[in-house]
């Protein structure tokens, strides 16, 4: 059985803060998850660079991840270098972020395909 890490008081950053949750956050989840097999599609309303963040969680070599925030107000963290590059290749062909409709595809492991849709 694995064992379970918990994060302690003293590893937390400055200016962490937790929150407990309610029963009402438990229908609420604001973050879009994209696993194997799956797809998302999302207007971007922005992508978001947070620094310092814990680096279990960040895109490797960096001290840093990415969330994207749709224009319906649901997260999708960016923590895998291949998702993060097909994204930019799609925005880029795109010539915009904000307002940009994408379908986000995530059919084996490590690998991403983003589709601009309008």
């Amino acid at each position: 059985m694995p064992k379970i890490e918990y994060i302690q008081e003293e590893d937390l950053k400055e200016g962490t803060k937790r929150i407990d949750l309610t029963l009402d956050d438990l229908d609420s989840s604001n973050y879009l998850s994209l696993g194997i097999g799956e797809y998302q599609e999302i207007t971007i309303k922005r992508i978001t660079k947070i620094v310092g963040y814990d680096k279990k969680f960040c895109l490797s070599g960096t001290d840093y991840k990415l969330e994207i925030e749709t224009t319906d107000g649901q997260l999708l963290s960016v923590n895998s270098w291949a998702l993060w590059n097909e994204l930019k290749a799609a925005l880029k062909k795109a010539g915009k972020i904000e307002g940009c409709k994408v379908k986000i595809m995530h059919p084996s492991e490590g690998v991403y395909k983003v589709v601009v849709i309008e």
